[in-house]
């Protein structure tokens, strides 16, 4: 067998600010990811550094609460006791749970937190990813239309076997977390980012748009494009993210839950809306869906705005855009 070679690599959307005097900047790795917070407030760097500490120390639960594994993880247990036992999570999973199932139904399933059965197959969460056999896979693919059971502060996962995965809303939601605790403690503007999804909050010292770089998803050292937002969220979801290479073709793990293999029908997909959650789970669904369905949904779904890049028939990069960003989208 030829060998297969992994490359993860990071997604980033990077942000730019023209301000004279620059922001307060901290970072710190949370949920396997790089979480970066920059903000802007007349308060003294020693008070907004406490702030931005106590914040960190907060969010530091989601690496507890939603691990792979570990006695202490909401996912661990509901995975262990599916089709047996409905078990108690806290009000974090229980609202991260909630509404990936809401975003679920919104995307006709493009976007599914119960892919987690598929995506452990294929290995991408440890250290040897792997094309599964059809037989593995038809085996797995029945589990995702199996329920996601409610009471009060529990959940039962219905079958045996059943995996979810917060992969593709996690890091929204800590996202989220973040910018409404700025929000309530009255921090005056910032971005928070999270692996490439982000949230601005504020208004920009130099009264301008936030200005955010769109990875170009073939060349790590350059830019797609540069999109001028307001006070919202983004995200972005692509094939470059985390992928191996066998016999010249390119398996990721952003996984189709229909068919259970990687989606194939763009390179990268970013979405823009008002919460980093909702961001997250659709630039999923939009990169499952691909530049022509993708379009019909984000023109079918005000709230939602969208860039969609993709491999055309003679083999170019190119790109759709949906008609709210037309405006605020240019090329390097």
């Amino acid at each position: 067998m030829k060998k297969i070679t992994l490359l993860i690599l990071p997604l980033f959307l990077i942000f730019f600010s023209c301000a004279k005097k620059g922001p307060y900047r901290q970072q710190r790795m949370l949920m396997g990811t790089m979480v970066n917070i920059s903000v802007y407030d007349d308060a003294s760097p020693a008070v907004i550094s406490d702030s931005v500490d106590k914040l960190f120390d907060e969010m530091g639960i989601f690496d507890v609460i939603w691990a792979s594994e570990g006695d202490s993880s909401d996912i661990v247990t509901l995975h262990e006791f599916a089709g047996i036992k409905s078990q108690m999570m806290s009000p974090h999973t229980e609202n991260l749970l909630k509404r990936a199932m809401k975003l679920c139904q919104d995307t006709d399933g493009a976007f599914d937190i119960r892919v987690g059965a598929l995506t452990q197959l294929w290995g991408f969460a440890g250290s040897d990813p792997h094309i599964p056999g059809q037989s593995e896979i038809a085996g797995a693919l029945p589990l995702l239309q199996s329920s996601l059971i409610f009471a009060g502060n529990t959940c039962l996962l219905m079958r045996e076997g059943m995996r979810i995965d917060v992969g593709g809303i996690g890091k929204g939601y800590a996202v989220d977390f973040a910018v409404d605790n700025f929000l309530h403690t009255g921090m005056k503007s910032g971005i928070v980012e999270a692996g490439g999804d982000l949230r601005s909050f504020g208004i920009r010292p130099d009264g301008g748009k936030w200005k955010i770089g769109i990875q170009h998803p073939r060349e790590m050292d350059n830019l797609y494009g540069v999109l001028e937002i307001g006070e919202c969220a983004a995200a972005t979801s692509g094939d470059y993210q985390q992928y191996f290479i066998k016999d010249g073709r390119r398996y990721h793990h952003i996984i189709d839950p229909k068919t259970g293999y990687p989606g194939d029908k763009c390179v990268s997909a970013t979405c823009v809306t008002d919460l980093c959650i909702d961001a997250d789970a659709a630039a999923t669904a939009l990169f499952i869906m691909g530049p022509e369905d993708g379009m019909k949904w984000l023109e079918a779904n005000d709230e939602y705005e969208g860039l969609i890049i993709y491999f055309d028939g003679e083999g170019k990069l190119t790109h759709v855009i949906s008609s709210g960003l037309k405006n605020s989208f240019t090329l390097p």
